[in-house]
């Protein structure tokens, strides 16, 4: 219920606003009446008041003073004015007193009643407001901190509808990103050290785990730096500097400090690219994006571990031919153009200036990567790529030949082609992701999952499966766990649901029955009852 108070010095109004408020909106009651502003504000010191509805002239304090003194003793307090046609000069002064809205005398009920809805839900759009800010004040530091983490991932890697729901989080929150220039800094684990340790392909993940951890450990405590990750697990430090304060020096000594820290934890070294400064919080993509490019610089000056972004870095322009390169390698294989492919693979070795085995497999695993588009280990072919780049340099000579390097790149880059070609038509494709839908049904399954593995669009699975399927994926796949479930009750009458839900690749039992008893439209305990009784 809604609280009133009525100030007016005419008995007759308060009484009429007393009898009719409660009858045109049963939210409202009016709690409190007042003759004139003092003893209005008085009233209000002592109870809380949703709304107050004021007449202008009155004895002792008019409403135009007590509008002027509730504005600043009660900022928030909602204040109506309720004036003649004579008096609307007044009421428009008293719009600078932070009065929204007013009603005309004499009162139309219709006129009041508006007015009262209008008033509830604005009250009820404050009052969630301020539910939803406290809720945001009284968020644990770390989820606090999740927050600030998934926005930033959201900001670099242009994930518009993430950055639209986080960012009023934000500022409810109070977060205040960038305080002057801040930059991006992009730490890649060298993965060509790690290959020559003969360390396992899959052991990247631990890696990168362990480094976010320990510069999140690090750094714990600071306002100015934050840490997150980009969508490729890498490291990411959003470092704000004074101005005052030599950047280039400031990112030095970040990063010494780093990567000295990892190399005594593990053994293996580590890379950083610093992309421009920026003092707009969503511009930092374009930061993050210019750490990517100066990183390559790594294929050019390995010796070297920090780049940092400059227009006229000298090395830009070879960055741009291996990009190039790179292109020209990729499309020849989607082509399925042999020849092309061996043109390309040629003109990108000669864009390697020392054919050590460091640089034969920084330039081998910069192309896997390229090829993939994603991080080099994330599925069977990158991985067997990479443990094949390892084995192919390591079985080989020290000093390597023009001829060893293309071969070796050959070699690695057909197990590209082999997942890009081997779906050459729909029919292969769906078959394809049947025979996967039949052999991992039991495990968490997604479309973009399916599609990632066929190298294929999500959206374009989606379209030709249905096509030649029938019907849609979603559909397809519960359908085969649906028959798994029931063929299951059907062999033991004696096995529990949730061991059927697990064993169908449901994690959740009520989901599981959910979904269940819409496809039979019987419960699984009742599928089991009617089975049995049949038999």
């Amino acid at each position: 219920m809604y609280k009133l108070m009525i100030v007016d010095d005419e008995p007759l109004t308060r009484e009429y606003m007393k009898i009719n408020v409660p009858r045109l909106d049963q939210r409202w009651t009016v709690s409190a009446e007042a003759m004139e502003g003092t003893e209005a504000l008085t009233i209000l010191q002592n109870e809380k008041i949703d709304l107050i509805i004021t007449d202008i002239k009155m004895p002792i304090m008019d409403g135009l003073k007590l509008c002027e003194l509730i504005h600043k003793e009660f900022p928030n307090q909602k204040v109506v004015i309720l004036s003649g046609f004579e008096e609307f000069e007044f009421a428009k002064k008293a719009m600078t007193f932070g009065v929204k809205d007013y009603i005309l005398k004499p009162i139309v009920k219709s006129d009041l009643k508006n007015l009262l809805n209008d008033m509830a839900i604005k009250i009820e759009k404050d009052s969630n407001r301020e539910i939803t800010f406290k809720a945001m004040m009284d968020l644990s530091n770390e989820s606090r901190k999740q927050i600030v983490r998934n926005f930033l991932k959201a900001v670099v890697t242009n994930s518009y509808i993430e950055v639209k729901s986080l960012y009023p989080i934000l500022f409810k929150m109070k977060e205040n990103l960038i305080e002057s220039d801040a930059s991006i800094m992009l730490l890649s684990i060298d993965e060509e050290v790690f290959l020559q340790n003969s360390m396992s392909t899959n052991e990247i993940h631990i890696l990168k785990f362990i480094l976010n951890e320990m510069v999140s450990n690090i750094f714990q405590g600071e306002d100015s730096i934050k840490v997150f990750c980009d969508d490729q697990e890498n490291t990411l430090i959003l470092i704000n500097i004074d101005n005052n304060k030599d950047f280039n020096k400031e990112y030095s000594k970040i990063f010494n400090t780093l990567s000295k820290a990892f190399l005594d934890k593990t053994g293996i070294t580590i890379s950083c690219g610093v992309g421009e400064p920026e003092n707009e919080v969503l511009q930092l993509h374009s930061s993050y994006q210019k750490a990517l490019t100066i990183l390559k610089n790594k294929l050019i000056k390995p010796q070297k571990k920090l780049y940092i972004y400059s227009e006229d870095n000298n090395n830009l322009d070879k960055i741009l031919k291996i990009d190039d390169a790179l292109s020209l390698i990729k499309s020849s294989i989607l082509n399925n153009d042999s020849i092309s492919y061996n043109i390309a693979l040629s003109n990108y070795i000669n864009l390697i200036e020392d054919f050590t085995l460091s640089n034969i497999l920084i330039f081998g695993i910069h192309m896997l990567k390229s090829l993939h588009g994603l991080d080099s280990t994330k599925d069977e072919y990158s991985s067997l790529a990479m443990n094949k780049l390892k084995d192919l340099c390591s079985s080989c000579n020290v000093d390597l030949t023009h001829t060893q390097v293309l071969s070796i790149y050959k070699e690695v880059g057909n197990l590209f082609n082999k997942s890009y070609n081997k779906l050459e038509n729909e029919g292969d494709i769906v078959s394809t992701s049947k025979e996967y839908i039949y052999a991992h049904y039991k495990e968490p399954l997604s479309l973009a999952l399916i599609a990632d593995k066929l190298c294929v669009s999500p959206s374009y699975l989606s379209s030709v499966f249905h096509k030649n399927v029938g019907e849609p994926y979603t559909k397809f796949i519960t359908r085969i766990r649906m028959e798994e479930a029931a063929k299951l009750f059907r062999t033991d009458y004696k096995i529990k649901v949730y061991d059927v839900a697990e064993r169908v690749g449901y994690i959740s039992v009520k989901h599981f029955s959910h979904i269940f008893k819409k496809y039979y439209n019987l419960s699984p305990s009742e599928y089991k009852t009617k089975f049995t009784l049949d038999i």
